[in-house]
């Protein structure tokens, strides 16, 4: 036991005191504090309060619910929040900075508009050469398909017409 005859000293050194003569002490009052707080270091746990958001009904829907049950619409706040009246008022020196970055930005943004135009153009361009090639290549394709479809007519005439004609060369035998 420590110096103190009234409680008890926890030999650990850390530092709990227990009263002897619990039945003394009621549990909870000012004068003594619950049982639990000698053992835990129990922290407050402070929690934050839950925000929801409202229920969106249809209005069809809600017209055909019965009165109680519909929902109750809650009218936009009239009076400026804390956070919405407290004034910003931005330095010389901030005002300065952002009218640069917008300059900045402005002409950031008028220098990708012409050179997605000047792209644009170039496409268009490409397109309509490509385009030109391609017509020129279909041409070609179907001149080489017509000449070969004929030498084919020409061809099976002859084997319809019994290989008579064209036979003027005698074999050597």
């Amino acid at each position: 036991m420590a110096g103190n005859a009234s409680h008890w000293s926890d030999p650990s050194g850390r530092g709990h005191e227990h009263p002897i003569e619990p039945q003394l002490c009621l549990q909870g009052t000012s004068t003594c504090p619950p049982a639990y707080a000698f053992y835990t270091n129990v922290q407050t746990i402070t929690r934050t309060t839950r925000r929801f958001n409202t229920l969106k009904v249809p209005r069809k829907l809600e017209a055909s619910l019965p009165y109680a049950s519909k929902t109750k619409h809650i009218a936009p706040q009239r009076k400026e929040t804390y956070m919405q009246s407290r004034a910003v008022v931005m330095e010389p020196e901030e005002k300065k900075a952002i009218a640069l970055m917008q300059q900045i930005q402005a002409l950031r943004k008028d220098k990708v508009a012409r050179r997605k135009d000047k792209q644009e153009e170039r496409r268009a361009e490409h397109r309509k050469e490509k385009g030109v090639i391609d017509e020129k290549k279909e041409a070609k394709a179907k001149e080489e398909r017509r000449e070969k479809y004929r030498k084919e007519g020409i061809k099976r005439k002859r084997e319809e017409q019994g290989g008579k004609g064209g036979g003027d060369k005698r074999s050597k035998a």
